[in-house]
């Protein structure tokens, strides 16, 4: 799914390059009017006019790819590193770059020079060696439409990385159900590590940091083991469920800091509890029964061995936010612990963690010590979202910036077509706001109009991108909203900047020029 929006990303991108490199060969080809017609006049024909253009963006296309290969070869590791990975392009990805760019590039050209061909070559000229600034109301309306397109895309991509941020500091502020900012998780890799787990978690008792140690045989956050059992309760009959679960010692909840919302936690003190079970509330709701009801349910399991629930502990995220908590049973199995969980204070983490080192050490000195906070296994598990933020946020600011330039770009030449009208309108006694809201209206009517079409575009992809998590944040109004006047600023910002300049010019000086 990533990468097919990516992808998406990308050819929104290139669009958007190709966006503004036909609007300025249409700009630059509706002021060419003079060169052209000197060269109609002389006998050129329509098909040497088309060549000049076709030849002229070529030249343009091939001294862009050459500078391409050079950049992508010089921001290659410099992505890498922003990514954290370590980019490497085989032989087949790149003749399938190669390709792509070469069918790029010729509809690029294609596309940058229809428009001149099928336009100049109507002006009579007579009309075109004058050197007059051709309206063509055509290319006017092309550049208008091209320009909406980019809002539809910058609105997109701002969107998308708003809310992309947005859910990933959610990830970060929602509450696991557990304390995940104290824990440390050390691995037991050697059989004698695994045996002799007690004396490990005893001596780490001692630090005065250590609040509490127990003994687990899965890490929350990665993969679980789903197991069948049996149950049996007052209400129903009985029936097998494929339940996750996780072995634990008796201080699981403990350490984890999980409340027990009915019954009771497990204790030394009864020795039936090592066959006893505790569930999650959401186990309770796949029975069908309330916390105080799921307690003492039979519970059968490894060929005829039997025990019954003697806690409900609250719900609590042991898997990512990608999935909703499933139904958990927890029991004591010695023998498939894989690792100790430490709860501490560290403040002092370095401390802490040299003195866990060192006991390491003394407890199995031919292995390493391998340990893993939750805090980290956290980045990890999200590590993917963070960099898709990382892409789409420099997506979005390249296209912003040329989506920017591009509205300069065409309102700069508007403006200049309009200089005879503006100043026409000053010496009848326009003021420079009177001709602001009269010549803005258009640009006004295309930003919202592009907006208003961003609007599904962006609720769709967003939705299916947010599909893939559980627990998500909404779709709010105020977010596009933000969007919105963010782009209507700097739609209106890239009209007046043109527009005052225009203004204060001296309109007899304008009207003789024009």
């Amino acid at each position: 799914r990533y990468v097919s929006m990516l992808r998406i990303a990308a050819v929104l991108f290139l669009l958007v390059c190709a966006i503004n490199y036909i609007n300025l060969w249409i700009a630059r080809a509706e002021q060419r009017p003079q060169e052209n017609g000197i060269r109609q006049a002389i006998g050129s024909s329509r098909l040497q006019l088309a060549s000049q253009f076709i030849i002229e963006n070529l030249v343009h296309c091939s001294l862009a790819i050459l500078l391409s290969i050079l950049l992508v070869k010089l921001l290659q590791p410099v992505l890498g590193k922003f990514l954290g990975e370590e980019l490497q392009i085989t032989s087949h990805e790149r003749l399938n770059v190669m390709l792509i760019t070469g069918a790029g590039c010729l509809l690029l050209i294609l596309a940058s020079t229809v428009y001149p061909i099928r336009i100049l070559p109507r002006i009579k000229p007579a009309i075109a060696i004058k050197g007059t600034v051709i309206n063509l109301r055509e290319g006017l309306g092309i550049w208008k439409s091209l320009i909406g397109f980019q809002i539809i895309v910058a609105t997109t991509l701002i969107t998308a990385a708003l809310i992309i941020h947005r859910q990933l500091k959610f990830i970060q502020v929602k509450s696991q159900g557990y304390d995940a900012e104290r824990l440390l998780n050390i691995s037991l890799l050697s059989d004698d590590s695994q045996q002799n787990y007690e004396r490990l978690k005893n001596e780490l008792l001692q630090y005065p940091q250590v609040k509490s140690v127990s003994a687990v045989s899965h890490l929350l956050g990665g993969t679980l083991y789903q197991s069948g059992y049996i149950l049996q309760t007052a209400k129903r009959e009985r029936e097998t469920v494929m339940w996750q679960r996780i072995h634990v010692d008796h201080d699981f909840c403990k350490t984890y800091g999980i409340k027990i919302a009915a019954g009771r936690d497990f204790s030394r003190d009864r020795i039936a509890d090592t066959t006893n079970f505790i569930i999650n509330e959401a186990a309770c709701r796949n029975l069908g029964l309330s916390t105080v009801e799921a307690i003492g349910t039979i519970v059968e399991y490894d060929n005829g061995l039997r025990g019954e629930v003697i806690g409900v502990m609250n719900d609590f995220h042991f898997k990512t936010l990608h999935t909703p908590i499933e139904p958990l049973i927890i029991h004591i199995v010695p023998n498939r612990f894989r690792m100790l969980t430490v709860n501490a204070d560290f403040a002092d983490f370095n401390k802490t963690l040299e003195w866990i080192k060192n006991k390491w050490i003394e407890f199995d000195p031919s292995s390493p010590l391998v340990y893993t906070s939750y805090d980290h296994l956290n980045d990890r598990n999200y590590s993917l979202e963070k960099k898709f933020e990382k892409l789409v946020m420099l997506f979005t600011i390249i296209v912003f910036l040329l989506s920017s330039a591009g509205l300069v770009g065409l309102n700069i030449y508007i403006v200049n077509l309009k200089r005879r009208e503006i100043g026409i309108r000053k010496v009848l006694g326009a003021q420079i706001t009177s001709l602001l809201l009269t010549l803005s209206v258009p640009f006004a009517w295309i930003t919202l109009i592009a907006f208003i079409l961003s609007v599904p575009i962006s609720v769709y992809s967003l939705n299916l991108w947010l599909s893939g998590f559980a627990y998500r944040v909404d779709l709010s109004v105020s977010l596009f909203l933000f969007t919105g006047i963010l782009l209507f600023i700097v739609c209106m910002a890239s009209i007046a900047i043109p527009l005052i300049r225009a203004a204060l010019e001296n309109p007899v000086r304008t009207l003789r020029d024009n």
